[in-house]
């Protein structure tokens, strides 16, 4: 959720730069269609960032098939 949070609060300054300012994303279409492609990339691998509740779901299920069931904590400072 705050990686889509992030992408949100970037997304929206970029729509304020262009629109207020008046910021070009480019001078010619191959230009603007690169950069715009660019940035759904980014939404796409925002989107696949695991919550923190599935990957740790996937931590233990790791662990699991490797046959360790206990985690190893930390060295403490």
């Amino acid at each position: 959720m705050i990686a889509v949070t992030s992408v949100a609060a970037t997304l929206a300054a970029i729509v304020a730069g262009l629109a207020v300012f008046g910021d070009p994303l480019g001078k010619d279409a191959l230009v603007i269609g690169v950069r715009i492609a660019a940035f759904a990339l980014i939404l796409v691998g925002a989107a696949l960032i695991p919550a923190p509740v599935r990957a740790g779901e996937a931590f233990h299920e790791s662990t699991a098939e490797r046959g360790s069931t206990t985690v190893e904590p930390a060295a403490q400072k």
